[in-house]
């Protein structure tokens, strides 16, 4: 398997977890979509980097290997990296507390994460998997 198909690959699993967070949502699991939408993001900036040649590890925040790679991209795409590198960053820090909530102040997942916050993160999963499909169409 080539890095191209590793790419397809993760930009796949990505919009299946798009798809199961758009659904728990709907569920009012709150904190589990916000969970599921850092996963999304992590796996459709990953595919970016990997159609770029980049192996981007195990790490869950991306974005610094984005602004790190920026000129191997398109300038369109480029442009995209800075708010694409922040999501990143943001749903990174909400990736443990929207599983384990928060042992200091003993909070709850559940209680740590509202409609609002799923929201958003919905969002944010489709502006990475907007600009990601298209790098896709691009290379």
């Amino acid at each position: 398997m080539n890095q191209i198909d590793l790419a397809k690959d993760s930009l796949n699993e990505s919009q299946i977890r798009f798809e199961v967070a758009e659904h728990i949502y709907n569920k009012n699991g709150y904190a589990f979509c916000v969970r599921i939408c850092q996963e999304a993001v992590e796996l459709a900036l990953k595919a970016a980097l990997r159609l770029i040649g980049v192996d981007p590890l195990k790490w869950h925040d991306v974005g610094p290997f984005l602004k790190e790679k920026m000129e191997s991209y398109p300038e369109w795409f480029q442009n995209k990296i800075t708010e694409l590198a922040l999501i990143s960053k943001l749903l990174a820090s909400k990736r443990e507390p929207a599983m384990y909530g928060d042992e200091r102040t003993n909070k709850s997942p559940s209680s740590m994460f509202n409609k609002s916050d799923a929201k958003n993160a919905l969002k944010s999963v489709e502006i990475c998997l907007k600009n990601v499909k298209e790098l896709f169409h691009q290379i």
